[in-house]
């Protein structure tokens, strides 16, 4: 088996999801929760950017990595960029990622959490807004996870152009005192899909920069590109690397299972506003909303 093969076969959903196997064991035993357990979890994923090809690359690897009991459904965007790269870019995908799951809502919305496929490519909270289930972020669940290995992290990323884009990213989270440093390889995610044994020796010299230079306990590598390259590298590494892609879908099964979600129809009331030239799905999402509150 060649090393772009493995990568595909070692998403880390394995150690993620033994953790969560010992936990059912530890939880205190209700009717409810039973039932939630043994139910068909219904998993969303939905890819910021244009490309059908790395859509099925994540739906593919998140159904490795979740399991048998688990249904995964892939969105692509059907506007904006193919490849995420700015902070415009970003908006677009953001404007995509809403219009997306307005129109899976009008569909189908009986999902039990949602991944946003893009590190750092749309804000979680605000699809959070929209929909009964959880969303989870790339680049929240790695950096919740990283939080957990000590004072200081770093993040490993392809394109170069997303060094200072992460480093806002993370002050606005309130973590710019946790963050030893972002650093990216020349390759970007695109490039790393295509050729990931290229990518490895990059990886590796940069994660040990980051633990001995730097100051990092923990290294995220985000991208989804990169999903997959801990469980080949970690023994090439002084320290440990988070796989993005596999904390995410490990948080999302997790909050699916164990946290109840509220009333979303208790909301504070909103003016009753219009909206213009968006479209016939997103129109009626926002009506709907504004009916309801």
């Amino acid at each position: 088996m060649n090393m772009n093969s493995s990568r595909r076969n070692f998403i880390l959903g394995a150690s993620a999801l033994a953790t969560i196997a010992v936990t059912q064991k530890t939880i205190a035993s209700t009717d409810s929760t039973a039932n939630n357990l043994m139910k068909k979890i219904r998993l969303l994923v939905i890819n910021p950017n244009t490309s059908e090809k790395f859509t099925q690359l994540i739906v593919s690897e998140t159904r490795k990595a979740a399991g048998d009991n688990v249904e995964v459904v892939g969105l692509t965007s059907s506007f904006g960029p193919d490849y995420i790269g700015s902070e415009v870019a970003i908006g677009i995908a953001m404007h995509s990622l809403i219009d997306m799951m307005a129109k899976q809502l009008k569909k189908d919305a009986q999902f039990d959490a949602a991944i946003i496929a893009g590190f750092g490519c749309g804000e979680a909270s605000i699809l959070q807004e929209m929909v009964p289930f959880p969303v989870i972020g790339l680049l929240e669940a790695s950096l919740s996870t990283a939080l957990l290995f000590g004072r200081k992290f770093s993040i490993l990323s392809g394109g170069e152009k997303w060094k200072p884009i992460l480093e806002k990213q993370v002050e606005n989270f309130g973590l710019a005192n946790r963050l030893a440093s972002v650093r990216t390889v020349s390759m970007t995610g695109a490039e790393i899909v295509n050729n990931p044994d290229k990518a490895y020796e990059m990886i590796v010299k940069l994660s040990d920069t980051c633990a001995q230079k730097d100051g990092a306990s923990c290294v995220i590598l985000g991208g989804a590109a990169l999903a997959g390259f801990p469980a080949i590298l970690h023994e090439r590494v002084s320290v440990p690397l988070i796989d993005n892609l596999a904390v995410t879908i490990s948080t999302a099964l997790t909050l699916a299972k164990y946290v109840p979600q509220p009333n979303r129809n208790q909301q504070t009331p909103s003016p009753k506003m219009g909206s213009q030239n968006l479209s016939p799905e997103l129109s009626d999402f926002l009506l709907k909303k504004q009916q309801i509150s």
